[in-house]
């Protein structure tokens, strides 16, 4: 509503509240931004906060948004900016700060928390809640989620916005709050800074994984939820990628892209997601709400997706085995639905000459496939660097897509470019029914290593070649590692091949 549709409806607010008809009187002398900006330092030394008449104050800032206007015709932002800051806090003609409104609400958290002195206050704002101060670091420490900073007088306070979803996580919980209608009008100004709009952002998603997670937090999941095209900042850097998946886990939850790397959602790497400037963090939370459907039946329904996922594999990989016995000399890309696929030995082959990350297709009784998956642009490298009269492509009559795949990256590339070698190694099980790799270089045998069962059960179970040679690799990297390489560049005999 504008100065002049109040003046017209109401013309004894300008003729009984002489300051505001005398500053807007003024602003209509305005010619040039100078004049304005005088103008504007007379509002803000205004002691316009005294003997209001009825209404005035609504009259009073409608003056300043009027200036606003002003300021913008004069394509002079800054000042644009400083009217509508301005305008902000002549609320009903108390000029109020957010110091003042704390103050405010710390008398009222005393009087709430008599008969409950260890309760969080919560109070409402918009379609959510605020805390701040000591009951905001309470909940970082219960819950480490990320807290805001905003300035007051010299210094800062500790904030937290809630939404729904930490509504629901502090019931959860069973967090001891109570919620209340402040009994100031808060004024609160937008991020003053980027750290404060990031940190809110990280919060907020923070309050969404966790209410999904809490439907139950003892799974482990890798949920796809499809490509989410992002461009990443590494080292100054900007490299496309998609994120792919997402693990809810017990005590963390990660993202996994394209290339395999999976990361902690809490970690500081900066994405932007369709071009807009934000938090990886933020697209992350956003990828989970838009999919919270999707997420809410994975958990609740674990078992029976895992295992009609694993059924699934077993259908996919005998129609990848029939086509490949056509030409097993060549190398086989079977087409998804939107995805190429290779299985076994060929995916194997193909992650270790052209560095695309390998995962794992879950089988049923502890039976993994290795796999790798392409988009249409890196069939066309693999061809180009394997020679494309080395690679046949099929079309699948399944035509599945990612979301109806049980995946997770694969342990195996951590063997896949391995430096090792031995004169002798192996993986054998004991008595115990522990799996154990054993090694000898240069004569000397080296201490036994106990390993994961699963790499274990995985190599009892393959017939000779890359999958098996690759497995065994992986064993000895994960348990020699940086030791046996400096070993091995020492020696210079250490030349058998596993």
């Amino acid at each position: 509503m504008t100065i002049n549709s109040h003046y017209s409806k109401h013309p004894e607010l300008l003729k009984g509240d002489l300051p505001t008809a005398q500053a807007f009187d003024k602003l209509m002398a305005v010619k040039d931004a100078n004049d304005l900006k005088d103008w504007l330092r007379m509002m803000a030394t205004s002691d316009r906060s005294k003997n209001l008449p009825c209404n005035g104050g609504v009259v009073w800032e409608d003056t300043l948004g009027r200036a606003e206007q002003t300021a913008l015709k004069m394509d002079d932002k800054e000042l644009a900016m400083a009217a509508n800051a301005m305008a902000r806090i002549a609320d009903n003609g108390f000029h109020s700060t957010l110091e003042n409104d704390l103050k405010v609400l710390e008398r009222q958290r005393e009087a709430l928390t008599k008969k409950f002195p260890d309760a969080i206050v919560l109070y409402r704002h918009g379609e959510g809640y605020f805390t701040f101060g000591d009951d905001a670091d309470t909940l970082f420490e219960k819950l480490a989620w990320q807290t805001s900073s905003k300035p007051v007088g010299d210094g800062a306070v500790s904030w937290m916005n809630i939404n729904d979803d930490g509504m629901k996580v502090l019931r959860m919980y069973d967090i001891d709050m109570i919620t209340a209608q402040p009994n100031v009008e808060i004024h609160l100004d937008d991020y003053v800074s980027d750290e404060e709009y990031k940190d809110d952002q990280l919060l907020q998603a923070q309050q969404v994984i966790d209410s999904i997670r809490g439907m139950n937090p003892e799974r482990d999941a890798v949920i796809s939820l499809g490509q989410y095209q992002v461009l990443s900042e590494e080292n100054g850097i900007d490299t496309s990628v998609s994120i792919d998946f997402i693990r809810l886990a017990y005590d963390d939850v990660s993202i996994i892209n394209d290339s395999g790397r999976e990361q902690k959602l809490v970690d500081g790497l900066v994405w932007y997601a369709d071009s807009h400037n934000r938090d990886y963090i933020t697209a992350t939370g956003e990828m989970l709400q838009n999919n919270e459907k999707t997420v809410e039946h994975l958990l609740h329904h674990f078992d029976d997706v895992t295992l009609g996922r694993q059924l699934r594999t077993d259908s996919v990989k005998d129609e990848y085995d029939a086509l490949k016995s056509e030409s097993p000399d060549r190398l086989l890309l079977v087409k998804q639905w939107n995805f190429y696929e290779a299985m076994g030995d060929d995916a194997i082959r193909i992650a270790s000459q052209t560095n695309y990350p390998l995962w794992d297709r879950d089988a049923g009784n502890g039976k993994m496939v290795p796999v790798v998956m392409l988009r249409t642009i890196q069939v066309d490298r693999v061809e180009a660097e394997l020679g494309e009269e080395n690679v046949r492509l099929k079309e699948s009559n399944i035509k599945e897509t990612l979301n109806y795949m049980a995946l997770r990256p694969s342990p195996l590339n951590d063997g896949l470019h391995s430096e090792l070698h031995f004169n002798e190694c192996g993986i054998k099980k004991t008595r115990s029914g522990e799996y154990h790799v054993w090694a000898r270089m240069n004569g000397v045998d080296l201490p036994d290593k106990a390993i994961p069962t699963d790499i274990g059960l995985r190599y009892s179970r393959l017939t000779p070649g890359a999958e098996k040679e690759v497995t065994l690799r992986t064993a000895l990297q994960q348990s020699y590692g940086s030791t046996l390489l400096q070993m091995a560049q020492k020696s210079q005999s250490a030349s058998v091949k596993i």
